[in-house]
């Protein structure tokens, strides 16, 4: 499968070219997906990041009420980034809500090829700034709205 055509429409690969797309191409591994398949546990230790396919999936975090739904991702959208960059414990569990696809990359390939191409690290370091501020935002957004929802 050639997945350089896909990475280039995925926001994190955004700005590279064909042959830096390539480096990565080579590494990744490529994964079906049934309906129910738990892809991320939360608190579980972090090893790389998926790129959605085909399929969708539910972002999910265990609440003292039971699981709430935190959001819903699509074709060309990942999850699990977070990992490549604070190696910090999985925050949320990541659940297939349909069949689908995804490509995978480890933690060890991702920073080895940016030890390789210190040009290809500043600029996806870049787009995870830019994707985890656009993040941030919502979730500013959603908190807002819970609080005006609990002063009524």
């Amino acid at each position: 499968m050639e997945n350089a055509k896909i990475l280039k429409r995925v926001f994190i690969f955004r700005g590279l070219n064909q042959i830096q797309l390539a480096q990565f191409n080579k590494v990744m591994r490529h994964q079906a997906v049934a309906k129910g398949d738990r892809l991320l546990s939360e608190g579980a230790d972090p090893d790389g990041v998926y790129i959605i396919l085909k399929g969708r999936f539910v972002v999910v975090k265990s609440t003292g009420n039971g699981d709430r739904t935190l959001a819903e991702l699509g074709e060309g959208e990942h999850f699990g980034e977070m990992a490549l960059i604070d190696r910090g414990p999985r925050s949320a569990s990541v659940d297939a809500a349909a069949d689908g696809e995804v490509i995978y990359l480890s933690r060890k390939d991702f920073e080895r090829i940016l030890g390789e191409f210190p040009e290809v690290r500043l600029k996806i370091y870049e787009n995870f700034l830019e994707s985890l501020c656009e993040r941030l935002r919502s979730a500013n957004d959603n908190l807002l709205i819970a609080a005006q929802a609990g002063t009524r």
